[in-house]
């Protein structure tokens, strides 16, 4: 992953907080990450696919 790919997801885990969230508990912190990683990993398939992959 390139420093620009590590941004982005950075940016989009910080969006997450404070528009979604609002607080992160520490005890289920790895969640929340898993949560934007797999938004992060499907962000490049359409909708129908997305919607797939999470069945």
């Amino acid at each position: 992953m390139h420093t620009q790919g590590i941004e982005s997801f950075w940016s989009m885990l910080k969006r997450g907080y404070i528009g979604t969230y609002h607080t992160w508990s520490l005890m289920h912190l790895h969640r929340y990450v898993a949560e934007f990683a797999g938004r992060q990993n499907l962000r490049e398939l359409g909708t129908p696919e997305q919607m797939l992959a999470l069945a």
